[in-house]
């Protein structure tokens, strides 16, 4: 019997197949764009996954299904709960990345305490999610909730020590508070990580601060 099989592109992010990524398909590759593809928007993925499969993959097919031998049943239960795992650690981080996104969403229209509802959630689920400990310090920080905003990020710089984003952050923070010796400490460390990166904007910035609150300490 000649089994036939549905092929359906599913494109994410407004990718297209443009001249750029067809040119490298080699091989049956090279027909994928010619098939009909369905868009996946971000925000309604699952939405479209579910008309992907009740428009073109629940289509009637008539088999004889085999009973698995006795000998196989344990370690055919045994792959079952292995991947019911697999799926249920999936469904987790996906939900943590739906929150992340949707407090971001929700920060850009000055929700912040929806913002800050959904980077808890997404940390709930996902406790080393640095991103989201990071957003909700800036969510935080629009409350002028500056204990947990500190908090926050001091939590991020423990889960990646080499976070400069987030050592520059704290910076800020202390250095507005009054915690001017602190504040120094990040924003060398910030100098020290981005010493082999390209000068920018945010490196003069720091490296004025550093001046600054060296000469307020009066340790020039």
């Amino acid at each position: 019997m000649l089994h036939k099989r549905n092929i359906v592109p599913i494109l994410a992010s407004d990718f297209k197949f443009d001249a750029a990524i067809t040119q490298r398909f080699t091989g049956k590759l090279a027909e994928l764009p010619r098939y009909n593809a369905l868009n996946a928007p971000h925000d309604y993925f699952e939405e479209a996954l579910e008309r992907l499969r009740m428009r073109f993959l629940n289509l009637p097919v008539s088999v004889m299904i085999a009973v698995t031998p006795a000998t196989d049943v344990k370690l055919v239960a045994a792959k079952q709960a292995e991947i019911e795992n697999l799926q249920r650690a999936s469904v987790e981080r996906l939900s943590a990345s739906e929150h992340y996104a949707r407090g971001i969403d929700r920060q850009n229209l000055q929700d912040i305490d929806g913002a800050i509802a959904d980077f808890s959630a997404a940390i709930q689920l996902e406790p080393r999610y640095a991103n989201a400990y990071l957003m909700r310090s800036s969510a935080y920080l629009e409350k002028k909730d500056f204990k947990n905003a500190i908090a926050d990020i001091t939590t991020v710089i423990h889960l990646s020590p080499k976070n400069v984003k987030a050592h520059y952050a704290r910076g800020i923070i202390l250095r507005d508070n009054g915690e001017f010796a602190l504040a120094l400490a990040d924003f060398k460390r910030y100098l020290e990580l981005t010493k082999d990166e390209p000068v920018s904007d945010t490196r003069f910035e720091v490296e004025f601060q550093v001046y600054q609150l060296t000469k307020k300490l009066g340790l020039q």
